[in-house]
């Protein structure tokens, strides 16, 4: 069925109840066949049955590779990318935030995914009077 070097889909099986769901979650590379398992760059599957070698439940399965696999694969690898571009801007925001109060005031600062804002501090009242002058203009 597979030949050295060809490329495959690994394929994760999602099951809710009765309910079962097929994605494609990588491509490997075939480096060894035998008539009893398949080995490619990253784990060992059954030849017969197409499953993992040595998972309890049978969770991952290799299948030949199709451009709807390599379409779905690319399509998660651009939302992580995207997800993690949003991280560092979230991340950023946050750091920039926190540079912008004197060290003396400590602020915990928290950037939440949909843009908010909540900065905490623990403060004297003549803390809190100097900082409301230093946060005077800013667009918080």
């Amino acid at each position: 069925m597979f030949q050295v070097g060809d490329r495959v889909a690994v394929i994760h099986l999602h099951r809710v109840g009765k309910d079962q769901r097929r994605e494609a979650i990588r491509v490997d590379t075939v480096e060894k066949v035998t008539p009893k398992q398949i080995q490619t760059n990253k784990a060992k599957f059954n030849a017969e049955t197409g499953f993992q070698i040595g998972r309890l439940a049978p969770e991952y399965q290799v299948v030949p590779l199709t451009p709807e696999h390599e379409k779905e694969i690319r399509a998660r690898e651009q939302f992580a990318s995207q997800q993690e571009a949003e991280r560092q801007a979230i991340l950023q925001k946050r750091e920039s935030l926190h540079r912008l109060f004197p060290e003396k005031y400590s602020p915990n600062v928290s950037v939440f995914t949909d843009g908010k804002v909540e900065i905490m501090f623990k403060l004297t009242y003549s803390q809190a009077e100097n900082l409301a002058h230093l946060l005077k203009g800013h667009d918080l």
